[in-house]
Order: C-alpha cells, then sequence, then structure tokens
C-alpha cells in the first residue's frame, strides 16, 4: 500500500491551472505561497473481471502547502507538502483511512526558448518520502520526474502542453495492480474572460504505465474546467472541477479544488514617498482633480517652499519628477506613480494644444533582446491605458517601445540600470499659435473593453476677426 495515487498535483506556477507547469518564469526574486486544497471521490477502486468491488480509497481530502522562487527570468524552483485525510474504504484489508503526510515535492524549471509567442522550458522534479509510507498517499522510495514544458501564446488564449516520464522503482500493491515507470501528460487551454481579473482553463491531465507488466489500472487520465479570479493584484483564487475519463488509478469519480495563492514581486528600485494624495487609477478612473492639491501657507504669513511639480511640459517632452515604478519584470504600474500620472494626464487636458504623445517605454539591458522590447511596450501600453482612464482623449496619445537599444546612460551598474528602465512622454505635434484645434469627440470607448467613457470636451475655435478689415500693406499702400 505504499503508492502515491494522487494525479493533480498543484505546484503553484504563474499562468498554469492545477496540476500543470508553465514554461516561463516571472522574473528575479518573484515568490509565490499557496495554499490548495482537494476533495476527491473514488480516487482509488478495485475492479475484479470489469466489475467494481470495492473503494480502497472513498473519500480524500489533499491540502497542499507550496511556494515557487524565481531566480531569474529563466531558472525557477518550486517545493510543495501534502496532508490528506481519508474515510470511507470499504475494503478492510487494503483501507487507507486516516491522516497521513504525503512526500515532499520539489522542482527546478530552466527556461530554453521565451521572447516570443512560443515558449519552451525544461523541468526536473523530485517526489522524496519524509516519513513511513502512507497508504496510498506516500511511496518508500524516492520518484523522479524530468520532461519539457511548452507554451504558445495567442493573446487572449493561452496553450500549454506538458510531457515528461517519471521514474521509480517497481510497486506491487495487489496481484491486480503493478506500477513503475511511467509517461506523463497535460494539455490544457486558458482564456482572459475578463483581462486582469477572470481567467478560464480547460485541460486533460494522464500517466500511461511503461513496464512490461502493467495492467490498465496503471494508466489513468482526468479532465479539468475551472477559473482563476486575480482578486487582488497579489492574491489569486482558484475554483475547478474534474472527472476520471479511464478507470486507472488515481482518477476519479469527480474532484473539487481550491486554491488561493499569493505572489510577490520586487520593485525595480525602491518607491519614492509620495508627495500628493491622489484617487487610485482603476477600470472605472476619471481624472479627478480634486485629490492633487496644493498645500495651504504657512501661519504667519510666511511665504510656502514651492515644491518640483511632478510633471511639467518642457518644448518637445512632458518631463516627469520621479520615474514611473513597475513591478518587476512586469507592466503592472505600482501606486506610488499613481499621482505622477494623474498629474500628466492634467497637463494633457490643461495644455489642448499637445495633438501628439508618444509613450515610449525603455528597458535596462539585463535579460534578451526580445524580453526587454516586449517589456518596454508592455509598460508603454500601461501608460497609455491609465492616461485613457483619467481623461486623455486616446486619438491624442501613442505608445512604443525601444527595448535596451536607447539608455538614457551608459554603464550597467543598478544605478545605470535604473535609470535606463524608465517612460518617457515625447510631444510629437503640438499647434502653432492661433492654429484652431481639430477637435475630438467627447465620448469615448476604451480600445481594450469597449467601454463608454467621457472626455473633456476640446477647446473653442479662436473667435473670428471683427471690424474692418484692413487690406494695407506694410508700406501704407494696398496690395
Amino acid at each position: 500500500m505504499s503508492l502515491d495515487t494522487e494525479l493533480v498535483r498543484p505546484l503553484f506556477t504563474a499562468g498554469a491551472p492545477p496540476g500543470f507547469d508553465a514554461p516561463s518564469a516571472g522574473g528575479p526574486g518573484v515568490v509565490r505561497v499557496g495554499l490548495a486544497t482537494q476533495f476527491e471521490r473514488d480516487p482509488l477502486v478495485r475492479y475484479e473481471d470489469g466489475a467494481v468491488v470495492g473503494a480502497v480509497v472513498r473519500n480524500r481530502v489533499a491540502t497542499y502547502l507550496g511556494t515557487s522562487l524565481d531566480f531569474s527570468r529563466r531558472v525557477s524552483a518550486r517545493f510543495s507538502l501534502p496532508v490528506v485525510a481519508q474515510w470511507g474504504s470499504e475494503l478492510a484489508d487494503l483501507s487507507g483511512d486516516g491522516v497521513h503526510a504525503g512526500d515532499l515535492g520539489g522542482g527546478l524549471r530552466v527556461d530554453i526558448l521565451e521572447g516570443g509567442p512560443v515558449a519552451l522550458s525544461a523541468r526536473a522534479d523530485l517526489l522524496v518520502p519524509i516519513g513511513a509510507a502512507a497508504a496510498w498517499v506516500a511511496e518508500e522510495g524516492v520518484r523522479f520526474s524530468p520532461g519539457a514544458v511548452l507554451g504558445v501564446d495567442l493573446g487572449r488564449v493561452g496553450i500549454l502542453a506538458d510531457a515528461g516520464v517519471t521514474l521509480r522503482p517497481t510497486v506491487r500493491t495487489t496481484d491486480a495492480l503493478t506500477v513503475g515507470p511511467e509517461l506523463t501528460a497535460g494539455l490544457a487551454a486558458t482564456a482572459a474572460i475578463v483581462p486582469d481579473v477572470l481567467d478560464g482553463y480547460v485541460g486533460a491531465l494522464g500517466r500511461f504505465g511503461l513496464a512490461a507488466d502493467a495492467g490498465p489500472g496503471a494508466s489513468s487520465m482526468e479532465a479539468l474546467l475551472g477559473a482563476r479570479l486575480h482578486a487582488l493584484p497579489t492574491l489569486e483564487v482558484d475554483l475547478a472541477g474534474g472527472r476520471g475519463l479511464t478507470r486507472g488509478y488515481g482518477g476519479t469519480a469527480y474532484r473539487v479544488f481550491a486554491s488561493v495563492t499569493f505572489h510577490r514581486a520586487p520593485a525595480d528600485r525602491v518607491a519614492p514617498a509620495e508627495t500628493a494624495s491622489v484617487p487610485a487609477l482603476s477600470r472605472d478612473a476619471v481624472l479627478d482633480l480634486s485629490g492633487i492639491e496644493e498645500a495651504p501657507e504657512p501661519d504667519g504669513g510666511a511665504a510656502a517652499v514651492v515644491e518640483t511639480p511632478l510633471a511639467r511640459v518642457e518644448q518637445k517632452e512632458i518631463v516627469i519628477r520621479d520615474p514611473l515604478q513597475f513591478e518587476r519584470g512586469t507592466d503592472r504600474i505600482l501606486p506610488s506613480s499613481q499621482a505622477t500620472l494623474l498629474f500628466v494626464a492634467r497637463l494633457m487636458n490643461e495644455n489642448p494644444d499637445i495633438t501628439q504623445l508618444v509613450i515610449e517605454g525603455h528597458a535596462s539591458g539585463e535579460g534578451t533582446f526580445e524580453h526587454n522590447y516586449r517589456l518596454s511596450v508592455e509598460r508603454a501600453l500601461a501608460v497609455f491605458q491609465a492616461l485613457v482612464e483619467a481623461g486623455v482623449h486616446p486619438t491624442r496619445l501613442a505608445c512604443r517601445g525601444f527595448g535596451e537599444v536607447s539608455p538614457a546612460v551608459a554603464g550597467d551598474d543598478d544605478a545605470a540600470r535604473a535609470r535606463n528602465r524608465r517612460v518617457v512622454f515625447h510631444i510629437a505635434h503640438s499647434l502653432a499659435p492661433n492654429e484652431p484645434n481639430p477637435g475630438w469627440s467627447t465620448n469615448v470607448r476604451l480600445p481594450w473593453s469597449g467601454e463608454a467613457k467621457a472626455s473633456p470636451a476640446p477647446p473653442p475655435p479662436p473667435p473670428a476677426p471683427t471690424g474692418p478689415v484692413d487690406f494695407r500693406d506694410e508700406d501704407g499702400g494696398t496690395p
């Protein structure tokens, strides 16, 4: 009875459904910690002559505590430990009822191909006994599982494929079940139902016995359907259900899965202290200047200290006082930069003569050119969306990424990298003096959601000249 029958083992990997791996790391220092629990009905039953004679394990609740750590953009590790409660066995001689600790799981993943729509990683996992082998939840020997993970990014839809082998000594549990080396495989599709809020996924995973004497019970497959809610920027909640597709060990009559995962990414640099109280930017935000207030003069009539504004217009650029802050390796804007973005939006609406502002994203020289270019484009796009949500008309904005090819300063130390990771607001076109503004519609639909928004009205055209028109030239004559 020293056999681990679990088929769906959560890995707490970013972007992957339960039981699956994903082929890309989040970035240096990204940590994920999760707690998952699942109820399984009939994960192990005994057959004789094709008929069920009783449930070896009738009910099971398995709870996993796990964590993953990204050492770099290409290398990540993960660990997990299960505690299992089982009850309701119908076969006393094979019963595994009780509470048991499972085997400690650990793994390492190395990205081989990244930077485009297709990503490929190599993985290696170990399952190590940490105590006495328990009934149907742990084994006596170490299991090693190398494999590969393939991901295809199709925009709002993604495809994940995972294949590998599990190497273990032959385990003979009964005269009806012999388990040895196995082929493992999984295929899943994910979809952004509501981008950055709700994802859905569907998939199937299985294992197939490779031993010469492996019977039909040594292979099993199960289908999964679930959803992931991004409840907070750092918190994800998963709910999923599954059902066995074959009669092999570990496949269930049905499965219910739930997990909560917290992830933390260090900031690219230390965020400066905020100097203004502003409302948070959100999907429903419209520019509200009431949150940006000038400090009153001190008592006694003394002149107030004039602080450098968060942003200002200088010739062909809107210059920001503090660099915009993002979570490391992502396009997620940190709260410390919301005041700056609202200030830039205010400047745009107070200066309607700026008819084209280009948001330029730049990256430091860490990582590949492909990754840095993609990240610079995504960050510029995130700023574009934030400014539109704050009331700037989208026809006045454009965005582009330069990756690492246009650094602000030379050097490869932390200070130089911090300066080269930046967003620049370049004024591409302004109206000439007295040139009429072509205007824009006050009704806007957000390009990424179709949601209706209101935009401040363009300025009225300059008044037509009044009174008699003087046609004399500069010399006092007539033309």
